[in-house]
């Protein structure tokens, strides 16, 4: 097959677009197109692309890419730049008619079913007329009135564009507010007022629709970097998803810096010519990136999270109803986000302060504050296991990745958070100190988070207030549900006398303490499969324990032994209660999540064999504030 011609063509209409033909001597055509710059586009392709393309052959792609660009001139991001994209995307789709493929199945097929998209909130006029200075962000557009012509919309009338593109299903919005104010090619001043009516936008998206949009912010390159700083900052508090070209991309240098002062993620696009200067753009960390670091976040957030709950359920029902979503809406898998979200709940029985910590205690008779301060270093040490799996699992499967991480961005994080933050603070102080109960710490905690949301951070109104309220209960129904036939297997089990049973067939074969805690091991794990939590605790805690005292083993490491094992307990299938609440909120069959979830359990397995048999990992802290 051989390339015979390559046409373009141009609509009076839409005078700013080129598209791409190339034509080959088996009859078959590919198309490709490319917007600004038209003319220069049609030029370039004609004078020198076409001289060099006729007669090769079009599947040779790569082959072609690079006789393109082997000079100087080629290696422009101009003109050249653009018109070599058309002609790559007319090649690609030319292959994908001789293969009878999709071009995704070409580029090795779906990672996913589906991604979230976001809207470029340009408009049919902007790819009409080319501006008197030729930047495209210069043709206004205003006042076009049109269900599409987003660039008017987000200019004056951007509350009802996002309501709009929310209805619609879209999951960000790209906008350019601050362009209306450059002052030539590249702008060093930028009054406070322009800075405050750049802002404007992004106010009223977020009064309308809160965080149910992600905002990425276009500069095209027309900013110093130290107005580009400025402009950043006054948008932090409207949390952008990206900004995309804040200054011009050859300046590695100064884009590092630009990157490294905020904490959104810096995006560059056709500005960056070729794979050294990303090469470059990557060595100045500029564009660096961490593997999977939004299920890291998942799981870093149940940590906190069982800071504050005491309970499993509790933390996966909170973080999941947060998390899930966002990551499915970031492209994760919908089943691999259920997983992590019920994985992550099963540190809230672990990590003080803790219910099941609290009956075991008063069951058995060894002491609660002991107990709950050697829940401490396991549940870090359990945590840190799971985001280490997390992040080589989002390696393996090239899961979406993130901004990189910088000290400056997680200061400013903490800053933001700080007031939420304090709340386990308050709420352990308070338990350690005597002023209230574990039960009453959780009124103390719905009082102080009320009062944060709707006085400090001002993100929830009385409306808000309403539906948490009236969702909290249909979702503690829910679990009720769940709790409660998980007590009635558990009444049956018991009944029939089955845990005594199995509990005295192990000890049977138990010779000394080393060999009980692997039979304890297995037993927890098997009986974690089919009963809850408080009747296992209930019921077995009493037997176990006075067995384990005569082996001679430490109360409180027996103690956090137990838990920790019916804490894994509670996602394992069939009848995980983490795994049921995880489930429900990500509507995933609970085969789907429970092939995801192997993984995960074998990591605690392995913590709970390691907690077993060191036992200084729980009994340090409890010696040391003793």
């Amino acid at each position: 097959m051989k390339i015979t011609e390559i046409k373009t063509l141009r609509m009076e209409e839409f005078s700013n677009i080129c598209y791409v033909q190339i034509m080959t001597d088996e009859g078959i055509c590919g198309l490709g197109e490319t917007f600004f710059g038209a003319g220069s586009v049609e030029a370039w392709i004609h004078d020198n692309a076409s001289p060099i393309l006729l007669g090769k052959d079009p599947l040779q792609i790569e082959k072609n890419w690079h006789l393109l660009s082997s000079f100087v001139g080629g290696k422009s991001t101009g003109s050249e730049s653009r018109a070599r994209s058309a002609i790559d995307v007319a090649l690609w789709d030319l292959l994908g008619k001789v293969t009878n493929q999709p071009l995704y199945q070409l580029l090795g097929g779906k990672t996913r079913d589906r991604i979230p998209l976001y809207n470029t909130c340009a408009g049919n006029d902007y790819t009409k007329k080319i501006s008197k200075t030729g930047h495209p962000s210069d043709y206004k557009g205003l006042g076009k009135a049109g269900r599409y012509e987003d660039y008017d919309a987000f200019m004056n009338r951007a509350d009802e564009l996002a309501l709009d593109l929310v209805e619609e299903g879209y999951h960000g919005m790209k906008i350019w507010p601050f362009d209306a104010f450059c002052k030539g090619s590249v702008t060093h001043y930028i009054t406070q007022e322009e800075l405050k009516k750049g802002c404007e936008p992004f106010e009223k998206i977020r009064k309308a629709v809160g965080d149910r949009i992600e905002i990425m912010v276009e500069m095209h390159c027309r900013w110093d970097l130290r107005v580009a700083k400025q402009i950043a900052k006054a948008l932090e508090p409207y949390h952008p998803f990206w900004y995309e070209d804040p200054i011009q991309a050859f300046n590695v240098e100064a884009l590092s810096e630009f990157a490294h002062s905020t904490h959104v993620a810096a995006a560059s696009s056709e500005t960056v010519g070729g794979i050294h200067s990303y090469r470059d753009i990557c060595a100045a960390k500029a564009a660096e990136i961490i593997s999977g670091g939004i299920s890291l976040v998942s799981i870093v957030a149940c940590m906190f999270f069982a800071a504050i709950s005491g309970s499993s359920v509790a933390t996966t029902a909170a973080i999941g109803g947060l998390m899930i979503p966002e990551m499915e809406k970031r492209g994760y898998p919908k089943d691999y986000s259920a997983a992590v979200q019920a994985i992550g709940g099963t540190l809230g029985i672990v990590i003080p302060p803790s219910i099941v910590f609290v009956i075991y205690g008063n069951i058995t008779g060894v002491s609660v504050s002991k107990l709950l301060a050697a829940g401490i270093l396991p549940g870090i040490i359990v945590g840190v296991a799971m985001c280490v799996y997390a992040y080589f699992k989002a390696k393996k499967c090239n899961y979406p990745k993130q901004d990189h991480f910088s000290m400056r961005q997680f200061l400013y994080s903490f800053k933001d958070a700080l007031w939420a933050l304090i709340m386990p603070v308050i709420i352990l102080g308070g338990i350690y100190a005597g002023i209230f109960t574990p039960t009453e710490s959780a009124a103390v905690a719905v009082f102080y988070g009320v009062l944060v949301c709707m006085v400090i951070y001002r993100e929830v109104s009385g409306k808000d207030l309403y539906e948490i309220l009236k969702n909290t209960a249909v979702s503690v129904s829910n679990l009720m549900i769940l709790v409660v036939t998980a007590q009635l297997f558990g009444y049956i089990l018991t009944y029939y006398r089955i845990p005594v049973y199995v509990t005295n067939l192990f000890m049977a074969v138990a010779s000394n303490k080393y060999v009980f805690l692997i039979l304890i091991n297995l037993l927890l794990i098997i009986v974690g499969m089919f009963m809850e939590v408080g009747a296992t605790n209930l019921i077995l805690g009493p037997i176990l324990a006075p067995i384990a005292a005569s082996f001679g083993i430490d109360p409180v490491h027996f103690g956090l032994v137990f838990v920790f094992l019916l804490a894994l307990g509670q996602a394992t299938p069939p009848f995980g209660t983490t795994m049921f609440v995880a489930c429900g909120i990500s509507k995933v069959s609970m085969a789907d999540i429970a092939k995801q979830l192997l993984p995960f359990i074998a990591v605690e397995i392995l913590c709970g064999l390691l907690f077993s048999f060191v036992p200084v990992l729980s009994t340090w802290i409890p010696g040391f504030l003793a």
